[in-house]
């Protein structure tokens, strides 16, 4: 059995198991990841973002300026100085950081992605993930969104990562929330559990007990959501459900032969996004739930901030 990637504990009990994957819940932390070595590991993480869907699907969403919004957002914990991304996607956060005058670098798995920054932002400090030990310089800040779930070792990521920080630099990380308040209604049906690389799901406890494993403190954990995401979560969760039981058991590779039902072209994939944020967008100012599962901790987001004292 796999230890809790966050507070290394090995006591866990089964969450439930979807497309041949096996998920567990640390009895410890509560934290949730999947169970498998290593080498499985290395095996599916292979495969994710080689292609441009990734790209497209961001780029239809925030066409080609800086995503100036996110960086308004958070830009207040981020020390100034030189600023280290990891797993920046398209590269919209990272341009809008380097718009704000920040000296920007990446560390980004995917060589698409990796080629995608460069050329349509002109970043070329983006380096792949083995070459982290060698990323200069001492850095202020590191931000990951949507990153950390797909780590392994992510006590390893963070001792690599400190030894990169300045005193007082910053950690900042972004993911999907193991107390996220429909967890426990719809289990692994929940959309994040749904990537094959989804692997390691924190909860707040199991963000403050990693801190002290890699030499960091916790100075903030807290969640956060989009406009109308948890009841757009419990309807995926009953549509992926059904799509998923009527495609039959997973063929090799822990993939069912259909994920999203015939119909489900990437137009029609693509369409259903645009109109999926159209309706946040229109209810930002109104919807409820972001609020109320916001202030119990529950929201779908997790966010922290780490901090290198000395």
């Amino acid at each position: 059995m796999r230890a809790c990637p966050y507070c290394d504990g090995r006591d866990a009990a089964l969450f439930g198991r979807r497309r041949g994957a096996v998920f567990l819940r640390c009895s410890a932390c509560g934290s949730i990841y999947m169970d498998l070595t290593q080498e499985q590991y290395a095996v599916l993480h292979q495969g994710a973002f080689g292609d441009d869907e990734y790209i497209s699907d961001i780029v239809s969403a925030k066409s080609y300026a800086p995503d100036r919004a996110t960086w308004r957002e958070f830009e207040s914990v981020l020390p100034e100085g030189p600023l280290l991304e990891i797993g920046p996607g398209t590269g919209h956060f990272l341009a809008a950081a380097r718009e704000a005058r920040r000296e920007v670098y990446a560390i980004e798995s995917s060589s698409v992605h990796r080629e995608f920054v460069r050329r349509t932002w002109g970043i070329e400090a983006v380096a792949s993930l083995e070459d982290l030990p060698r990323a200069t310089p001492p850095f202020a800040s590191v931000v990951m969104f949507n990153t950390i779930e797909h780590v392994f070792d992510v006590a390893a990521l963070f001792l690599a990562l400190r030894e990169r920080l300045r005193a007082g630099a910053v950690v900042f990380v972004s993911t999907c929330n193991a107390d996220c308040i429909i967890v426990p209604v719809v289990g692994v049906y929940w959309s994040m559990f749904k990537p094959p690389d989804h692997v390691s799901i924190p909860s707040a406890d199991g963000f403050r007990r990693l801190a002290p494993r890699v030499g960091l403190s916790v100075s903030r954990v807290w969640t956060g959501e989009l406009p109308l995401e948890t009841p757009i979560g419990l309807a995926t969760a009953a549509r992926d459900y059904l799509l998923e039981h009527r495609a039959g058991p997973p063929v090799p590779g822990g993939e069912h032969a259909t994920q999203d039902g015939p119909a489900a072209t990437p137009a029609a994939k693509a369409v259903l996004r645009r109109i999926v944020r159209g309706a946040m967008d229109l209810t930002s100012r109104v919807d409820p739930t972001r609020r109320i599962t916001t202030r119990m901790g529950k929201a779908a987001a997790i966010r922290a901030l780490f901090r290198r004292d000395a």
